[in-house]
């Protein structure tokens, strides 16, 4: 029963934001950066360049899709300050052997405008400990009489992760945030991973936020229980993780544009 629950409430809230397109605000367009996207990564920090996690995490690194075994659904919505700042990305990933591929759709609005792009991205794994990836980003413009099932102006990003030991993992990502032009923003960082315990930290550096550091850490007391807390910069973040089934469901509060944010997102596992 739970199973069965927890891939509905998956699917519905998926439904729910395939639909879903912000409201033409202002005429600055923001970069395509992976702010925000994952309630977990979100929960932490943002500190997710060199989680060794897919599904979602293909945002941050695409590289991660390697590591991918399953088909995994995504979604995710912010329930509070929509007014002030809409975070609703989707997506599904799927990985064989040691490939993985993933759509996605980062659509977001805040006061600096419409960020609508659409991912493409791919991972392989190079050896038992390096693994590259790459995704197209295609911005899709608003406001738009008709439906933009991909978009135009393609930008990329470009990740790796090397496993150094069991519980080491060190990644990178360089991000394309204008077509044609060199890649303007890199993230750099490590994770550890332990029975009980997560720890990712990364350093982020870009043309429109600067240099920022980004910090988190997980505790799961429990298989099914996972609680989450982190800095973005000196953004605050926090959040739990509960495992229904064949489907996760994360909740996250952290503070965004002056306002504080309570973050929903569900992912579902399609192979289980």
């Amino acid at each position: 029963m739970a199973d069965r629950a927890g891939l509905l409430a998956t699917l519905l809230l998926a439904a729910v934001l395939a639909g879903s397109t912000p409201r033409a605000r202002a005429a600055t367009i923001q970069q395509p950066l992976p702010g925000l996207v994952g309630a977990r990564a979100a929960a932490m920090g943002d500190a997710y360049v060199a989680a060794p996690t897919a599904g979602p995490g293909h945002f941050h690194n695409p590289a991660a899709l390697s590591l991918l075994r399953d088909v995994r659904l995504f979604a995710q919505t912010n329930v509070t300050s929509r007014d002030t700042v809409e975070m609703d990305p989707k997506g599904i990933a799927y990985g064989w052997r040691r490939w993985g591929m993933a759509w996605g759709n980062r659509i977001a609005e805040d006061t600096r405008g419409i960020a609508d792009y659409t991912y493409l991205s791919a991972g392989v794994g190079a050896n038992s400990r390096v693994a590259l990836g790459v995704a197209a980003k295609f911005w899709r413009s608003h406001p738009w009489p008709r439906f933009q099932a991909l978009g135009g102006s393609p930008s990329y990003d470009i990740g790796a992760l090397v496993a150094a030991s069991a519980e080491w993992t060190f990644g990178a990502r360089v991000s394309q945030l204008t077509r044609g032009a060199r890649p303007r923003a890199a993230e750099a960082g490590m994770w550890r991973e332990g029975d009980d315990y997560a720890l990712g930290a990364s350093v982020a550096a870009s043309t429109e936020d600067g240099v920022r550091t980004r910090v988190g850490v997980e505790w799961r007391p429990a298989p099914r229980l996972a609680f989450r807390g982190g800095a973005r910069g000196v953004a605050p973040t926090a959040g739990v993780g509960l495992a229904l089934g064949a489907s996760d469901v994360d909740l996250t509060w952290t503070r965004y544009e002056g306002v504080s944010l309570l973050i929903v997102g569900v992912s579902a596992s399609l192979a289980r």
